[in-house]
């Protein structure tokens, strides 16, 4: 984490929770399909 310091943690979560979701997401479709 001491690379990525100068930017916002929260930057950094909504990152991670933002590919989470796309992964969920698009786990599920392709399940649904």
């Amino acid at each position: 984490m001491i690379l990525f310091a100068p930017v916002p943690d929260i930057f950094i979560c909504n990152q991670a929770v933002r590919l989470i979701i796309k992964t969920y997401l698009g786990f599920i479709s392709g399940q649904a399909l």
